[in-house]
Parts: structure tokens; C-alpha cells; sequence
């Protein structure tokens, strides 16, 4: 109950992180999913694994994961 009261100040928080750039909104679209599709065939991992690793590689931002298989093929589409 106490998340749903301060729910009003975490969104004005969420809000003022998207207004500075510090947070940023993808919208993914027809390309992207179909490029996740791809990745998530070749390497034979599920989509959702695929979408983390897409969105990585896509905008440039560092890859973590504890799932060494991930991390090899991220390492391996970013060369």
C-alpha cells in the first residue's frame, strides 16, 4: 500500500528523468523486432534474452549479464 501512496512522487521522479535524458524511451519498431527475431534464431536463445541483447547492440550501451552464453554471443555481434 505504501508504493500505490507514493506512487504520485515516483512518477514526477520517473517524469523529470525522462524530461533531463537520463532515462530514454524505445519504441521498438517493425525492423528492430524483426532483427531480434534473427538474433534470437541464430544463436538459438529465447527472444526475450534476444530483445536485451538487440536494444545493447542497437543503442550502444554496455551489455550485463551473469549468463555467460549472453554475454559471449553480445561480445561476438559486437565485433
Amino acid at each position: 500500500m505504501k508504493d500505490i501512496e507514493e506512487g504520485t512522487s515516483f512518477l514526477s521522479i520517473f517524469y523529470e528523468l525522462m524530461e533531463s535524458g537520463a532515462i530514454s524511451i524505445i519504441r521498438y519498431t517493425k525492423r528492430m523486432l524483426i532483427q531480434t527475431y534473427a538474433l534470437a534464431e541464430k544463436h538459438k536463445i529465447a527472444v526475450y534474452d534476444a530483445t536485451f541483447l538487440h536494444l545493447a547492440l542497437e543503442t550502444g550501451l554496455e551489455f550485463k549479464s551473469l549468463d555467460a552464453r549472453l554475454l559471449r554471443i553480445f561480445n561476438s555481434e559486437a565485433d
